[in-house]
């Protein structure tokens, strides 16, 4: 009896182990490059790229300089680029092979390094990457997808941010342009859809891409 229900003890954990794997599976959804726009939803784990609904596992947040984080995996999947990590200098290398464009931004600095065919350059943001959990890495959306040509708009109404790769406007909708100084115009008042994704003030966690 004690071997029996000691298999069935393993079996239980296998099935439960299963279990979460398919889960993760199904949600970390491999998101395709925009071809027009990609709608990200302030407080929502949804991103909507030409009119299709996919789902994230961290939602978007305004951090308190006003600027909309977005984790760095689905970022890079909507602008069709590549991620690399190095854990030594914690630095997030993303590329569009092309474009011939590379961004690299390290977490806890305002310096993002863009390197083109044309030149190379160093812009400064008002916000820095930082990691929140569980180990996931946010980026300011406006320098890293402006960098790659694509304009940023932002609509208060619905806390939407639209990225897009032309110059059509969605309805109701307000363009940041090249020049505005902010995408985002919100109060650092620490409004409930941003309190949760706060990010921790202990030790950076490992990033993890997947």
């Amino acid at each position: 009896m004690l071997k029996k229900s000691g298999l069935l003890s393993v079996l239980m954990v296998l099935v439960v182990v299963s279990a979460v794997s398919v889960a993760s599976m199904a949600s970390a959804q491999t998101i395709p490059a925009l071809s027009k726009q990609a709608i990200f939803t302030v407080g929502l784990n949804t991103v909507v790229v030409d009119g299709n609904t996919y789902t994230m596992d961290v939602a978007p947040y305004i951090d308190p300089n006003g600027r909309t984080m977005i984790p760095v995996r689905y970022l890079a999947d909507v602008l069709g680029m590549t991620t690399t990590w190095d854990s030594e200098d914690q630095t997030v290398t993303l590329n569009n092979q092309q474009l011939g464009i590379t961004e690299i931004l390290t977490v806890g600095s305002d310096q993002i390094s863009v390197r083109s065919r044309s030149e190379d350059k160093i812009i400064t943001m008002n916000s820095a990457p930082v990691v929140i959990p569980p180990g996931r890495t946010m980026l300011p959306l406006r320098y890293v997808a402006q960098a790659l040509g694509c304009s940023v708009q932002w609509n208060p109404s619905d806390k939407t941010i639209t990225v897009i790769s032309n110059s059509t406007s969605p309805s109701g909708a307000t363009s940041s342009g090249n020049t505005a100084p902010n995408v985002i115009s919100a109060p650092n008042t620490g409004a409930a859809d941003n309190t949760s994704n706060t990010p921790p003030s202990g030790p950076l966690k490992p990033i993890i891409f997947n």
